[in-house]
């Protein structure tokens, strides 16, 4: 999942199993792992989508770039989460 987390700028999360508690089904928990990070924003990372590539048809690692928007200094960032640097 790619998640624009505010001042913590953007990352990519893999869930692992989500699990539930048998008495309440507002308790969910899930393994996490943060796989990728992006803090090249100066204010709130708000939103974040990948973009997509059709030439390339593989969902290969190298291959995934991110879009993500800020939005106090209003900057937009198009980095590669193989690379965690932006392009």
């Amino acid at each position: 999942a790619l998640v624009g987390a505010m001042h913590g700028g953007c990352c990519v999360v893999n869930f692992g199993d989500v699990k539930r508690n048998d008495f309440s089904d507002c308790n969910i928990r899930a393994e996490m792992d943060i796989t990728c990070t992006f803090t090249e924003h100066k204010s709130m990372a708000y939103g974040a989508d990948w973009l997509q590539n059709t030439a390339n048809t593989k969902c290969e690692r190298e291959s995934m770039i991110a879009a993500s928007c800020s939005f106090y200094d209003q900057k937009i960032f198009l980095w590669n989460t193989a690379q965690n640097s932006p392009r």
